[in-house]
Protein backbone atom coordinates (compact mmCIF):
# COMPACT_ATOMS: atom_id res chain seq x y z
CA UNK A 1 0.00 0.00 0.00
CA UNK A 2 2.68 2.71 0.00
CA UNK A 3 1.66 3.63 -3.50
CA UNK A 4 -1.94 4.45 -2.15
CA UNK A 5 -0.13 6.98 0.40
CA UNK A 6 1.85 8.29 -2.50
CA UNK A 7 -1.14 9.04 -4.21
CA UNK A 8 -3.27 11.11 -0.89
CA UNK A 9 -0.38 12.88 -0.52
CA UNK A 10 -0.47 14.26 -3.65
CA UNK A 11 -4.32 14.53 -3.55
CA UNK A 12 -4.03 16.59 -0.95
CA UNK A 13 -0.48 19.02 -1.24
CA UNK A 14 -2.95 19.36 -5.13
CA UNK A 15 -6.28 20.35 -3.13
CA UNK A 16 -4.35 23.46 -1.05
CA UNK A 17 -2.85 24.35 -4.46
CA UNK A 18 -6.26 24.68 -5.94
CA UNK A 19 -7.88 26.63 -2.96
CA UNK A 20 -5.20 29.14 -3.53
CA UNK A 21 -5.34 32.52 -1.78
CA UNK A 22 -7.24 33.37 1.48
CA UNK A 23 -9.95 35.47 1.04
CA UNK A 24 -8.14 38.75 2.59
CA UNK A 25 -6.06 38.39 -0.27
CA UNK A 26 -8.45 38.45 -2.67
CA UNK A 27 -9.80 41.23 -1.37
CA UNK A 28 -6.98 43.27 -1.72
CA UNK A 29 -6.40 42.13 -4.85
CA UNK A 30 -10.54 43.82 -6.52
CA UNK A 31 -9.53 47.16 -3.97
CA UNK A 32 -6.10 47.54 -6.32
CA UNK A 33 -8.31 46.38 -9.31
CA UNK A 34 -11.26 48.84 -8.71
CA UNK A 35 -8.66 51.72 -7.50
CA UNK A 36 -6.86 50.95 -11.25
CA UNK A 37 -9.74 51.40 -13.07
CA UNK A 38 -11.02 54.43 -11.33
CA UNK A 39 -7.78 56.09 -11.95
CA UNK A 40 -7.73 54.69 -15.60
CA UNK A 41 -11.65 56.21 -15.94
CA UNK A 42 -10.48 59.35 -14.45
CA UNK A 43 -7.64 59.29 -17.12
CA UNK A 44 -10.09 58.46 -19.92
CA UNK A 45 -12.83 61.29 -18.89
CA UNK A 46 -9.65 63.59 -18.57
CA UNK A 47 -8.56 62.68 -21.96
CA UNK A 48 -11.73 62.59 -23.70
CA UNK A 49 -12.55 66.52 -22.32
CA UNK A 50 -9.57 67.36 -23.35
CA UNK A 51 -9.64 66.48 -27.21
CA UNK A 52 -13.43 68.38 -26.38
CA UNK A 53 -12.14 70.83 -25.44
CA UNK A 54 -9.55 71.52 -28.23
CA UNK A 55 -12.51 70.36 -30.80
CA UNK A 56 -14.52 73.43 -29.24
CA UNK A 57 -11.38 75.75 -29.37
CA UNK A 58 -10.71 75.38 -33.00
CA UNK A 59 -14.43 75.19 -33.89
CA UNK A 60 -14.37 78.61 -31.79
CA UNK A 61 -11.82 80.20 -33.86
CA UNK A 62 -13.44 79.18 -37.69
CA UNK A 63 -16.47 80.97 -36.25
CA UNK A 64 -15.09 83.86 -35.01
CA UNK A 65 -13.31 83.92 -38.07
CA UNK A 66 -16.02 83.47 -40.49
CA UNK A 67 -17.99 86.52 -38.63
CA UNK A 68 -15.28 88.72 -39.25
CA UNK A 69 -15.14 87.94 -42.75
CA UNK A 70 -18.76 88.64 -43.02
CA UNK A 71 -18.68 91.90 -40.89
CA UNK A 72 -15.95 93.67 -43.14
CA UNK A 73 -17.58 92.24 -46.69
CA UNK A 74 -21.03 93.00 -44.98
CA UNK A 75 -22.21 95.53 -47.38
CA UNK A 76 -20.82 93.51 -50.22
CA UNK A 77 -22.26 90.04 -49.02
CA UNK A 78 -26.10 92.24 -48.57
CA UNK A 79 -25.77 93.98 -52.30
CA UNK A 80 -24.87 90.54 -53.99
CA UNK A 81 -28.45 88.59 -51.77
CA UNK A 82 -30.36 91.57 -52.76
CA UNK A 83 -29.37 91.44 -56.63
CA UNK A 84 -29.41 87.37 -56.79
CA UNK A 85 -32.15 87.37 -58.73
CA UNK A 86 -31.57 89.94 -61.09
CA UNK A 87 -31.32 89.40 -64.96
CA UNK A 88 -31.07 91.88 -67.85
CA UNK A 89 -33.29 91.18 -70.98
CA UNK A 90 -33.20 93.37 -74.04
CA UNK A 91 -36.08 93.26 -75.69
CA UNK A 92 -36.69 93.95 -79.45
CA UNK A 93 -40.05 94.70 -80.69
CA UNK A 94 -41.28 95.42 -84.30
CA UNK A 95 -42.98 98.10 -83.35
CA UNK A 96 -42.43 101.29 -82.32
CA UNK A 97 -45.53 102.02 -80.94
CA UNK A 98 -45.38 98.96 -79.03
CA UNK A 99 -41.96 100.27 -77.49
CA UNK A 100 -43.85 103.26 -77.32
CA UNK A 101 -46.70 101.79 -75.34
CA UNK A 102 -44.96 99.89 -73.11
CA UNK A 103 -42.48 102.74 -71.96
CA UNK A 104 -45.11 105.37 -71.34
CA UNK A 105 -47.12 102.64 -68.91
CA UNK A 106 -43.92 102.50 -67.24
CA UNK A 107 -43.60 106.56 -66.50
CA UNK A 108 -46.91 106.48 -65.55
CA UNK A 109 -46.70 103.54 -62.75
CA UNK A 110 -43.54 105.45 -61.51
CA UNK A 111 -41.60 101.97 -60.78
CA UNK A 112 -44.15 100.08 -59.58
CA UNK A 113 -44.68 97.79 -62.54
CA UNK A 114 -44.60 94.56 -62.02
CA UNK A 115 -44.64 90.95 -63.73
CA UNK A 116 -45.86 87.76 -61.86
CA UNK A 117 -45.15 89.78 -58.39
CA UNK A 118 -41.17 90.67 -59.43
CA UNK A 119 -40.65 94.33 -59.80
CA UNK A 120 -39.31 95.26 -63.41
CA UNK A 121 -37.80 98.31 -64.28
CA UNK A 122 -38.07 99.36 -68.33
CA UNK A 123 -34.90 101.70 -69.81
CA UNK A 124 -34.65 102.70 -72.99
CA UNK A 125 -31.02 102.14 -74.85
CA UNK A 126 -29.46 104.69 -76.26
CA UNK A 127 -26.38 105.08 -77.56
CA UNK A 128 -23.48 107.88 -75.99
CA UNK A 129 -24.33 110.52 -78.56
CA UNK A 130 -27.51 110.37 -77.80
CA UNK A 131 -27.52 110.06 -74.09
CA UNK A 132 -24.86 112.88 -73.93
CA UNK A 133 -27.52 114.75 -76.12
CA UNK A 134 -30.19 114.14 -73.86
CA UNK A 135 -28.17 115.50 -71.10
CA UNK A 136 -28.38 118.91 -72.16
CA UNK A 137 -31.99 119.22 -72.42
CA UNK A 138 -31.82 118.78 -68.19
CA UNK A 139 -31.88 121.85 -66.79
CA UNK A 140 -34.45 123.45 -69.38
CA UNK A 141 -36.82 120.80 -68.47
CA UNK A 142 -36.93 121.39 -65.24
CA UNK A 143 -37.48 125.05 -65.72
CA UNK A 144 -40.31 123.77 -68.56
CA UNK A 145 -41.65 121.73 -65.74
CA UNK A 146 -42.31 124.49 -63.33
CA UNK A 147 -43.61 127.05 -65.71
CA UNK A 148 -46.82 124.06 -66.22
CA UNK A 149 -45.73 122.56 -69.57
CA UNK A 150 -44.84 119.33 -70.74
CA UNK A 151 -41.60 118.50 -72.14
CA UNK A 152 -39.93 115.23 -73.52
CA UNK A 153 -37.50 114.22 -75.43
CA UNK A 154 -37.99 112.46 -79.13
CA UNK A 155 -34.89 110.67 -78.54
CA UNK A 156 -33.17 113.43 -78.27
CA UNK A 157 -34.83 116.26 -79.69
CA UNK A 158 -37.37 118.83 -77.12
CA UNK A 159 -40.98 118.70 -78.01
CA UNK A 160 -43.45 120.71 -75.27
CA UNK A 161 -46.93 120.39 -75.20
CA UNK A 162 -48.24 123.64 -74.48
CA UNK A 163 -51.80 123.91 -72.23
CA UNK A 164 -53.72 124.68 -75.36
CA UNK A 165 -52.36 121.43 -76.56
CA UNK A 166 -50.55 122.64 -79.09
CA UNK A 167 -47.33 120.94 -79.32
CA UNK A 168 -43.19 122.83 -80.07
CA UNK A 169 -40.46 121.12 -80.97
CA UNK A 170 -36.54 122.36 -80.52
CA UNK A 171 -33.44 120.96 -82.43
CA UNK A 172 -31.40 122.69 -79.40
CA UNK A 173 -31.24 123.23 -75.76
CA UNK A 174 -30.65 127.58 -76.86
CA UNK A 175 -34.15 127.42 -78.70
CA UNK A 176 -35.87 126.05 -75.62
CA UNK A 177 -34.42 128.26 -73.13
CA UNK A 178 -35.25 131.52 -75.09
CA UNK A 179 -38.76 129.88 -76.07
CA UNK A 180 -38.79 129.44 -71.79
CA UNK A 181 -37.86 133.20 -71.08
CA UNK A 182 -40.06 134.48 -73.42
CA UNK A 183 -42.99 132.41 -71.88
CA UNK A 184 -42.16 132.93 -68.65
CA UNK A 185 -43.08 137.18 -69.38
CA UNK A 186 -46.07 136.20 -71.49
CA UNK A 187 -47.75 132.67 -70.11
CA UNK A 188 -50.91 133.51 -72.84
CA UNK A 189 -48.74 131.11 -75.51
Amino acid sequence: MPKQAKKTETAVSTASEVAGPDMASIISLLEEHRVSSELAQREHRASISADFKAAFAVLEAKLNQTQTTVAEHGEQIDSLETNANLQDVIMRLHRYQVKDLIVREARKRRGDLRYRGTPVQIYEDFTQEVLEQRAKYRDIMSKLYNLGLRPALFPARLQITLGSGAKKRFPSPLEAVTFAAGYECEPAN
